[in-house]
């Protein structure tokens, strides 16, 4: 509202002497107003404002803000493509990366490394993820960043779950909760729970697992968050363990809701015939299925 309410402002006539600043004040709003957008899942109203920019940027456009620019691209590519940036468009980042380094801005750097660590993590370039996520973690901690150091912490949390390394992630979570206690944001405290939930999950609490799980999923009514699975595949897996099959067929239902990132093909096409089968009322298959897409899920890294 208030971004709105100063673009508003901004919309009139600025002295002379002072336009330059004007629009680039102005570009400054828009791109904000574009980020905001993007937590809330409002692509089409990003995508609106690119024109406007385009020219702004032509005409007074600053290093940082072309920065900011073709990030804010790769974001709307990013929602548009059920929460996946098609590898086509990587270069989008790239070049955000480029006006970044060559404006020398150290902590837009680490910045535009998170988001290149971001994209990376979902494509399983784990390594290379980790790598950026790292080098922006270790900026943003000396800038005294809060926000860009809560954003690193929870995927590199998602990393090392994909990884399997279970230290690292049992030591990354304590710090990731309280940040994101502090901050008040209560979609990435339901990542931390759900980090949480895996590790139970690994040593076989299958109750303590259901019960964080569940924790992530309150979280994330709470805040809208569209990276479900990982509770999900928690809740499915606990659920099966229990012999609770419609427990089970509820999670399956959950984790191919279009709303939210979806699983690898080979793990959706299971959930999708284990529903198929349970519509038709045929239990056994409906287990079996939901039992391979688990394992499945194991063999993938995401649980």
């Amino acid at each position: 509202v208030y971004k709105r309410q100063a673009l508003a402002l901004l919309a009139g006539k600025p002295p002379r002497e002072q336009e330059k600043e004007w629009q680039r004040l102005r570009l400054n709003l828009m791109l904000g107003l574009m980020d905001t957008f993007y937590f809330q899942h409002r692509a089409a109203d990003m995508a609106a404002m690119k024109d406007r920019l385009e020219i702004l940027l032509e005409e007074v456009g600053t290093l940082k803000q072309k920065s900011d620019y073709y990030a804010r691209l790769g974001q709307i590519a990013f929602l548009k493509n059920q929460y996946f940036l098609p590898l086509e468009q990587f270069d989008l980042v790239q070049q955000s990366l480029s006006y970044a380094q060559q404006s020398g801005n150290q902590l837009l750097i680490a910045r535009v490394y998170f988001h290149a660590g971001f994209h990376n993590l979902w494509y399983q370039n784990l390594a290379e993820a980790a790598q950026f996520l790292d080098r922006a973690l270790e900026t943003a901690a000396v800038m005294s960043d809060t926000w860009l150091v809560l954003q690193c912490q929870v995927y590199l949390s998602l990393v090392y779950r994909m990884q399997g390394a279970i230290q690292k992630l049992s030591a990354c979570l304590p710090e990731l909760m309280a940040n994101a206690q502090e901050i008040d944001y209560v979609s990435y405290l339901g990542v931390g729970q759900s980090g949480q939930a895996w590790l139970r999950y690994q040593v076989g609490d299958w109750a303590q697992a259901e019960e964080l799980a569940q924790a992530a999923l309150a979280s994330w009514r709470k805040m809208a968050y569209p990276i479900q699975w990982p509770a999900q595949l928690v809740l499915l897996a606990t659920a099966l363990h229990g012999w609770r099959i419609e427990a089970g067929v509820a999670a399956a239902h959950a984790l191919l809701d279009p709303a939210h990132q979806q699983l690898p093909e080979k793990i959706t096409e299971l959930l999708r015939k284990a529903l198929a089968r349970w519509d038709r009322g045929e239990k056994r298959q409906t287990e079996e299925a939901l039992l391979r897409a688990v394992e499945l899920a194991k063999a993938y890294g995401y649980l």
